[in-house]
């Protein structure tokens, strides 16, 4: 013979395992989904900085090899810096020249940065001696959320010299 009312509390007493286990997985589900969201976000900020910081490197190679291999155009922009379309401080191949040295400050920052086409980033310039006597600064110190560093050896006045771009933004 058969019970019911025992059946129908079996039945019941399984509905409320089949709803906690239910209830149960999707918490783990839940917590599984937002854990591999935030590791995605994290990495895709990862990839983007990194991916920022390659693009800001070779820029900046770029910007320290046009500065110490041309004398600019037109090449004797320090004349007239007015007429400054494209920035070099070479006399000749890394080695610098005292009269474009000279002549740098009296450029605006905005026309440098423009003739380099450095438009969403700024640059700070320092050019020194091997044993750190400086013989120019010029640019804008950084001031920004990321930076890279792009330094040549040059020669001016016939000694070794350093030229360090920080290239930022």
């Amino acid at each position: 013979m058969f019970r019911i009312g025992s059946q129908s509390a079996m039945k019941q007493h399984k509905a409320q395992i089949g709803i906690a286990g239910f209830l149960m997985a999707m918490a783990i589900f839940s917590g599984l989904l937002i854990i591999l969201i935030s590791t995605w976000n994290l990495y895709l900020t990862r990839f983007e900085t990194t991916a920022a910081l390659k693009e800001m490197q070779l820029k900046a190679s770029q910007v320290t090899d046009i500065l110490i291999q041309t004398q600019g155009y037109p090449p004797d922009w320090e004349d007239s810096p007015s007429t400054m379309l494209l920035i070099g401080l070479a006399a000749s191949d890394h080695n610098l020249s005292r009269q474009k040295l000279e002549a740098l400050p009296n450029i605006s920052y905005t026309s440098f940065k423009n003739s380099l086409t450095l438009f969403s980033y700024d640059l700070f310039l320092d050019i020194a001696y091997l044993d750190g006597t400086s013989i120019l600064t010029y640019g804008k110190p950084f001031n920004g959320t990321l930076s890279v560093q792009s330094s040549r050896i040059v020669t001016y006045d016939g000694k070794t010299a350093s030229l360090r771009g920080l290239l930022w933004h």
